[in-house]
């Protein structure tokens, strides 16, 4: 586990992370633990209906600053970015991605329409199975309209705001569209992220949903990735024994990792 890095934390860059979540924090954090890489993939939601990340960090001074950083350092420092997609920013995004040199993107679906699955607006507005499906029509769009990213970020992330949801009916019913962005990332030659934030948090569901992963196994993808998304330095890699196990009791092998853009395949 120890070699398998983070793809997924934020820096306090993000507005919604920790203020002492800084690069030097969490490069003296991974020197203790003797990690060989860190990547950081800090918000960008352009266009967010939440004014709290209406400001996109500067990445450009970031990567200088990284590049600095690194002079000092044996840990290999990459920029990421998490995309949070808009169907009206898509022309921002891809400038963003075309200007900036990064080493790994997350693309996710935070809103849909406006709403959020985590203020449950978009329960409120929607019911449940609504909801859901217009959640992943959503992420359908993402997966096809942003063609420059590499893993795909917390799938499962509605779910955490649902409380006792009926996995049956569900699985049944968001099948047709979980297979439509199954597809499309394994013709594309993309990742599925498991993030290991609900291990550590208070939502209503404390892990990954197993019938999407399973679905995913089933449909042929093998390209995973374990994500924190750490917002402070002490979560970086939390819940990654978790995660593994949770994996191979699916069936997977390996995970994927980037470093400096470069895609590996870490045995679990």
């Amino acid at each position: 586990m120890s070699q398998i890095p983070d793809s997924h934390m934020h820096t306090s860059d993000s507005p919604d992370a920790d203020r002492d979540a800084t690069l030097d924090a969490y490069i003296k954090e991974a020197e203790k633990r003797g990690l060989s890489s860190l990547t950081f993939t800090d918000h960008c939601d352009i266009g967010s209906p939440n004014p709290l990340f209406a400001e996109i960090p500067d990445f450009i001074t970031q990567k200088k600053r990284l590049i600095t950083l690194q002079q000092s350092t044996d840990v290999s420092l990459n920029l990421g970015v998490e995309i949070g997609y808009q169907p009206s920013a898509q022309s921002s995004i891809q400038s963003l991605l075309t200007s900036v040199p990064f080493d790994t993107v997350l693309l996710s679906v935070h809103y849909v329409d406006g709403l959020d699955p985590y203020d449950q607006s978009l329960f409120d507005a929607y019911g449940i199975k609504k909801a859901l499906t217009r959640y992943y029509e959503t992420m359908c769009d993402a997966v096809a309209s942003v063609p420059d990213f590499d893993i795909l970020a917390h799938i499962d992330y509605p779910f955490r705001y649902i409380q006792s949801p009926d996995f049956d009916a569900l699985k049944r019913h968001l099948a047709p569209l979980l297979n439509r962005i199954f597809n499309t990332l394994i013709k594309q030659d993309k990742v599925l992220e498991v993030n290991t934030a609900p291990y550590r948090k208070d939502y209503a569901i404390n892990a990954p949903v197993h019938f999407i992963y399973d679905q995913y196994f089933k449909a042929g993808g093998r390209a995973v990735s374990i994500g924190s998304d750490a917002h402070a330095v002490g979560d970086l890699k939390a819940g990654f024994s978790e995660a593994i196990d949770f994996l191979k009791s699916i069936g997977f092998h390996d995970v994927i990792t980037f470093n400096q853009s470069v895609k590996h395949r870490i045995s679990i």
